[in-house]
């Protein structure tokens, strides 16, 4: 049977709440519905108005309950890549049967050691990524040795941490909509798990995420983030642009923004599609498109920066770029990137994912297709959540929203 889950993310300026389950390799999406916050209500990840998310939390998990005639109680939290670490390592526990037959406890004892060590940050654990498990005599398993005889069982894994800011602040208002959060997700490794049934997405990759605010760059390989950084900056930026410069109203800026974005003006009759706050002012295309331009050249810069700051190996100089979020959708970008980014192939996937395929869920139908037939147990005593998933290899390939 198919474990159904809600995924909650708060973003820059929406919440987003989907709930699906994964079938096969994709998402299956049974209710999607976002809502947007007040100005300002997140700032660089920092929640200032604690009262306008718990209660945008509250009537999406109405509106979901009504659609879906149930009840949710639980729910998954994806976090930002922002301050995302990773980190490698590898604990060994003793199998507590007499017939020293690996079960389920075993399993997560062993997760929940790694969990509670110590590592060089200052970030929450988030989350336990099971690598190989190493058993008696070396034999190594991808996926839970369970009924496997040993006398110990070992663990390599990846780690995965986030700012105890964002952490406790993030869990704390979903809680105080009356939820209980079952598991937390890094974005980046959501969405990388989401792309490892893709064909035009290879193995090692730069996941670009431009959002509303904030854009993130973060190293992928085998769907496993590794390295992350982030800057201000996103779709939010030309839309304040536009409003600066042709001096109109804010939701005039995003309408046209959304309708033109950087237009090709393959055409002789530029008619105007805007006028200014006080009426004396018609503009066209051809006004809007330095100005689209002149945002798209600044988040570049911060872009190749952020790949330069990434790229300290000679491994990563060439390693393809996947733009994602709802940024990544303005008219016109696509042709822009893969022009002016050199030495690499630049990917703008489609996701594929039943129910919903508007880019501004890529992050939540992550949470789905990582959370959604799991093993997902409890420690009795205070342990973390145990996700343990199973490793599905995904052959070489060599082909080359937040809101906007």
């Amino acid at each position: 049977m198919n474990d159904i889950v809600t995924v909650i993310e708060i973003g820059a300026s929406a919440i987003k709440v989907v709930t699906g389950y994964k079938f096969e390799r994709e998402v299956i999406v049974q209710f999607a519905s976002t809502k947007k916050l007040r100005s300002n209500t997140v700032i660089d990840s920092i929640v200032h108005d604690d009262d306008d998310v718990s209660k945008t939390i509250r009537e999406l998990i109405l509106e979901a309950e009504n659609t879906l005639k149930s009840d949710i109680k639980d729910v998954t939290l994806v976090l930002p890549a922002v301050g995302l670490e990773v980190f490698g390592n590898m604990r060994m526990t003793p199998v507590l049967s007499t017939n020293n037959k690996i079960s389920e406890t075993d399993i997560r004892n062993v997760i929940a050691t790694i969990f509670r060590d110590k590592y060089p940050t200052t970030n929450e654990v988030i989350d336990v990524l099971p690598i190989v498990y190493i058993l008696d005599n070396n034999r190594e398993y991808s996926n839970p040795p369970i009924g496997e005889e040993s006398t110990m069982l070992n663990l390599r894994a990846y780690v995965h941490t986030i700012p105890q800011d964002i952490v406790r602040s993030y869990r704390m208002l979903v809680e105080n909509a009356g939820l209980k959060v079952k598991s937390l997700v890094a974005a980046p490794y959501g969405v990388a798990q989401m792309f490892s049934s893709y064909k035009e997405i290879p193995e090692e990759y730069f996941l670009i995420n431009i959002g509303a605010k904030t854009t993130s760059v973060t190293t992928i390989s085998n769907g496993v983030p590794f390295k992350s950084c982030y800057f201000s900056g996103g779709g939010e930026s030309i839309t304040t642009a536009i409003q600066s410069r042709l001096g109109i109203n804010y939701e005039k800026a995003e309408e046209i923004k959304r309708i033109y974005g950087l237009d090709p003006l393959k055409y002789d009759f530029v008619a105007p599609i805007a006028i200014s706050d006080n009426g004396n002012v018609k503009f066209t295309v051809k006004d809007l498109n330095p100005i689209v331009e002149d945002e798209l050249n600044r988040l570049l810069k911060d872009i190749v920066r952020a790949l330069k700051i990434l790229s300290d190996d000679v491994t990563f100089e060439k390693l393809p770029v996947v733009f994602i979020g709802g940024g990544s959708r303005l008219i016109g970008i696509k042709d822009f990137m893969q022009k002016n980014i050199e030495n690499r192939d630049v990917i703008f996937p489609m996701i594929k994912s039943v129910g919903a395929r508007n880019m501004t869920y890529i992050d939540v139908l992550g949470g789905i297709k990582v959370t959604s037939n799991v093993v997902m147990e409890e420690n009795k005593q205070e342990a973390p959540t145990a996700l343990t998933r199973e490793t599905s290899k995904k052959p070489k390939y060599s082909e080359t929203n937040d809101d906007l």
